[in-house]
């Protein structure tokens, strides 16, 4: 294979969505600028996941708050503009430790509780 050839092949592994993948801007969806857009950022994510793969677009010019994301597999999430969480922590449930990383990292060092507390977030593709 010649090293052309392996750059083309890595560059669609790495950026599947170049082959015709949707983009789901999330203003299609419902989404404002200055507002609490998690249930559209939420519904284009799951469109995407849906359809096995596709983007996500934060739209520049404008400030989306939201609530936690989930973002699966195949599915890319392009800030373009601004993306920030919701201030009220209601919103971000405090959850336990993914199994993986065991309850002895509290001891031992690694992640500890103060992981587990709520944390703003402010993402900005500008």
């Amino acid at each position: 294979m010649t090293i052309a050839a392996i750059c083309i092949v890595l560059l669609f592994h790495c950026f599947p969505f170049i082959d015709g993948w949707k983009v789901h801007n999330i203003e299609e969806y419902g989404a404002l600028p200055g507002e609490d857009s998690s249930e559209a950022i939420h519904s284009a994510l799951a469109a995407a996941g849906k359809e096995g793969g596709g983007e996500v677009l934060v739209p520049k010019d404008g400030v989306y708050f939201t609530s936690p994301l989930n973002v699966t597999t195949n599915v890319v999430l392009r800030v373009e503009g601004n993306l920030t969480g919701l201030r009220d922590e209601e919103k971000y449930p405090v959850v336990d430790l993914l199994p993986s990383y065991s309850d002895s990292l509290d001891a031992g060092g690694g992640l500890t509780s103060q992981h587990r507390r709520r944390h703003p977030l402010i993402w900005s593709g500008k």
